[in-house]
């Protein structure tokens, strides 16, 4: 990954957990279609889309000839809220 945004912990909200998101990286490395797949509830889920929406990949590579060319892949993310 080239860069992540940290979630927001939702205000009144005293324990986290974590969600899962299914999004496709697109081949310049852009999340698209971000979606909820495992809920914590509507605060924590809005919170994780919208940081997750703000990350950069590095896009996968297909071997291909000549050279590889960047390719969308899809993939699950789990955002992980904790008090520290």
């Amino acid at each position: 990954m080239d860069s992540r945004a940290d979630p927001e912990f939702p205000r009144g909200q005293k324990n986290g957990g974590v969600v899962v998101l299914a999004c496709t990286v697109d081949a310049k490395g852009k999340p698209q279609q971000v979606r909820v797949v495992h809920s914590l509830s509507q605060p924590f889920d809005k919170n994780a889309v919208r940081a997750v929406e703000q990350y950069r990949f590095a896009p996968a590579m297909l071997e291909g000839d000549p050279a590889p060319k960047p390719v969308a892949v899809a993939v699950h993310i789990e955002v992980n809220f904790r008090r520290y």
